[in-house]
């Protein structure tokens, strides 16, 4: 699923508008990251609470309960971002902050599609440029590594498109992100609980 942007990039018709274009790049990308991050929230929250060697399969055997539930909260989470990126660049950063723990709420506390969303938004108000800046790092390692795989595909004179490498590097670095938002959403929710370490 971490190809399913890059995927898009390749067999996208180039007839497309930008428009329509940079709609479905975001949907998948915030779709991608949602599901993944959801996923990954199994292994931190069993971190977090002193289980350090949890065995793979027990990890992936908590999954298929969730996964629906995940791509629908990932659906959901990508078009209200990329309504906002459709109204302004602003309002689509806010809802990217606002909306990016959604997958981690839905897998911990077991909410309905809206209130993950809700959830979320609770969670990040007070914390939200910290929240975009975290999104904002991982996006910004993702255009550096596809940047780099452009440039390694120009050095091989390799016929690519700019923006697959870029997809690419977005693939190749959503674990970075998918871990963040975990870790982010259990230390908010610390914070909300009163505790101080977690400031």
């Amino acid at each position: 699923m971490a190809m399913l942007p890059a995927a898009l990039e390749y067999f996208l018709d180039e007839e497309v508008s930008d428009l329509v274009y940079s709609i479905v790049i975001t949907v998948a990308s915030t779709l991608t990251t949602a599901v993944f991050a959801g996923c990954a929230e199994e292994t931190v929250h069993r971190w977090n609470h002193g289980e350090q060697h949890a065995p793979l399969r027990e990890i992936l055997g908590a999954l298929p309960p969730i996964l629906l539930p995940l791509i629908g909260v990932g659906i959901l989470q990508a078009f209200t971002v990329a309504f906002g990126f459709v109204l302004l660049i602003v309002p689509g950063l806010i809802f990217l902050a606002w909306f990016s723990l959604a997958g981690p709420v839905v897998v911990a506390e077991r909410t309905s599609l809206v209130g993950a969303l809700r959830r979320s938004r609770e969670l990040v108000l007070g914390n939200t440029w910290r929240v975009l800046a975290v999104v904002v790092i991982a996006l910004a390692a993702a255009a550096l590594v596809g940047g780099l795989l452009s440039l390694i595909a120009g050095a091989l004179d390799i016929d690519h498109e700019r923006t697959f490498t870029l997809a690419l590097g977005e693939a190749l670095t959503l674990p970075l992100e998918g871990l963040a938002l975990p870790v982010m959403y259990w230390r908010l929710r610390a914070m909300e609980d009163g505790d101080p370490a977690a400031a």
